[in-house]
Formats: C-alpha cells, structure tokens, sequence
C-alpha cells in the first residue's frame, strides 16, 4: 500500500513538471529594431520593438550598451498587450561609432523574470565616405610604378 502511495506521488509531481516545461516553450519573445539591416549611419534613431505570447510577462526591461559595453539607457516599460500578444518599445539615437547591443529581459507583475530571457541585437553605425589612406597611397604608388616602366620601356624599345 505503501509503494503505491509513493509511486502515484512521484508519478504526479512527474507529470506536473513535464506539463509546466511543455507550456513555457510554447512562448515566444522577439526583439527587432526599425532599421532592417545592421548598419546604420550615425545619429539615427533607433527604436527597438520587444514582443511576446507570454501571458506572465508584464514589463521588458531594456539595457542600451555603447561600443565600450556601457550602459547608456536603462527604462523598463510596461507592455501593452495587442490581442495574443504584449509589446513593449524603446527609443534612443545612437551618437557613438561602433557595435550597440540591446538587451530585453521580459519581467512578470512582482518584477521577477520570465523564465530567464535575454536576447542582445547587435546595431553598428557606419559612417559614409570614408577612404582608407593606405591602399590609396599603395595604388597611387603602383600605378605611377607601372607609368614609368612602361615609359622606359617605349623609349629603349630597338626602332627598326
């Protein structure tokens, strides 16, 4: 009588774990940002978009992080739900050059965190026009170098 108890205990928290795990992969969470690609010139406001299925999640916490891994904004907004699923955005113009990285950690209403999320995008600024000075230099170089040869050669060449 016994091991049945304990069996059918076992059995029970068993399942119950199994039914828990088999929800909490069904969600989703996405993090996009308005600017397709990622390069974006320098100065452009960047406004990053954080959506999930997850009923629990109330609020996203953002973290903005310039080039040299500091944190240049830290909001937490609450999500709006808009039908199945809540949306939370941030904004902020990137004024630095180099690699960003945003991270969103979807909270529950007691700011507890919904089953340990943290996605990162990466966002680097490119600036336009810009020529490298040594391969400039380097063909400038070789095609005087090829000029002069071939000058030298057209005026030792043999008239016959």
């Amino acid at each position: 009588m016994r091991k049945r108890v304990i069996i059918s205990i076992v059995l029970i928290v068993l399942i119950s774990s199994l039914v828990a795990i088999a929800n909490a992969s069904s969600y989703t969470y996405e993090l996009t940002s308005n600017y397709p690609g990622p390069d974006i010139p320098l100065g452009a406001t960047v406004t990053v978009t954080a959506k999930t299925n997850d009923p629990n999640a109330y609020k996203v916490l953002f973290t903005w992080l310039n080039p040299a891994e500091q944190p240049k904004l830290i909001e937490t907004k609450t999500a709006i739900s808009d039908g199945s699923f809540s949306v939370a955005t941030s904004t902020l113009t990137l004024n630095q050059i180099g690699d960003w990285d945003i991270y969103a950690v979807f909270l529950d209403k007691f700011g507890n965190r919904c089953f340990s999320v943290i996605i990162p995008v990466r966002i680097r600024h490119i600036s336009f026009n810009v020529i490298p000075e040594i391969p400039v230099i380097g063909t400038a170089g070789a095609s005087i170098a090829m000029i002069a040869g071939l000058t030298y050669r057209m005026k030792r060449k043999p008239q016959k």
